[in-house]
C-alpha cells in the first residue's frame, strides 16, 4: 500500500513538473501577435509622394504632394509645406505595424471610432500606387484601432502617432517668413502703434 501512495506521489509530483515546463515553453500572445502581417506593403519613407489625410466631420481633408523633392500642400491651401512636420508624420507610417486584433466583427467599428462617421481616412501613394488606405480610430492601450476596407477586422497598430494625424492645416505648412542666420542679425526693429 505504502508503495502505491508513493507511486501516485511520484505520477503527481511529474504532471506538476510537465505542466510547469508547458507553461515556460508555451507561446506566449505577444509571440503570436509578433507573427501577424501587415495588411499593407513597407512603407518606404523616401517612396511616398502623396498622402491625404481625411478627418472624420467637417475638417477639410490635407493632401501633401512631392514635387522636385520638395513638400508642397495641395489641400485646403496651396504652398510649400512644412518639410520637418511632413517628415515627422512619413517615420509614423514607416514605424507602424499590426501588434494584435482588437475586434473581429463590423458591429465594434462605432465603439473603436473607425468607421466613417468617426476614423480618419489615411491614403499613402507612391506614384498612382496606393501604399496604405485606412480608418485610423480611438486610441488603445500602446497603440490606435485600424481597419482597412474588405474586411470588418480591427487591428490595434503600434508606432502610429494619432495626434500627427490630427493637426491642424496650418500646422503642416511652411509658415517661415524668412531665412536669416542668427550670426548675420546687428539688429531687429519692431514698429508698432504704441512706438518702435
Amino acid at each position: 500500500m505504502e508503495g502505491n501512495n508513493r507511486l501516485f506521489i511520484a505520477a503527481g509530483v511529474l504532471a506538476v513538473l510537465a505542466g510547469g515546463v508547458w507553461y515556460v515553453n508555451r507561446e506566449k500572445p505577444e509571440e503570436r501577435q509578433e507573427r501577424l502581417s501587415d495588411p499593407w506593403q513597407a512603407i518606404q519613407r523616401d517612396q511616398v509622394t502623396r498622402f491625404v489625410i481625411d478627418p472624420a466631420g467637417d475638417a477639410p481633408a490635407i493632401e501633401r504632394e512631392k514635387r522636385d523633392n520638395k513638400w508642397f500642400m495641395n489641400q485646403p491651401g496651396r504652398g510649400p509645406a512644412d518639410e520637418s512636420q511632413v517628415t515627422s508624420m512619413l517615420s509614423s507610417l514607416a514605424d507602424m505595424h499590426v501588434a494584435s486584433v482588437a475586434a473581429q466583427e463590423a458591429g465594434s467599428h462605432g465603439t473603436m471610432e473607425v468607421d466613417a462617421a468617426h476614423a480618419i481616412h489615411v491614403q499613402v501613394y507612391r506614384g498612382s500606387a496606393k501604399l496604405f488606405d485606412g480608418f485610423i480610430g480611438k486610441a488603445l492601450a500602446g497603440g490606435v484601432a485600424a481597419r482597412f476596407e474588405g474586411s470588418p477586422r480591427v487591428y490595434r497598430l503600434t508606432g502610429l502617432e494619432r495626434f500627427r494625424l490630427q493637426n491642424a492645416p496650418r500646422e503642416w505648412r511652411n509658415r517661415q517668413i524668412t531665412n536669416v542666420e542668427r550670426s548675420h542679425v546687428r539688429w531687429v526693429q519692431w514698429q508698432d502703434a504704441t512706438g518702435t
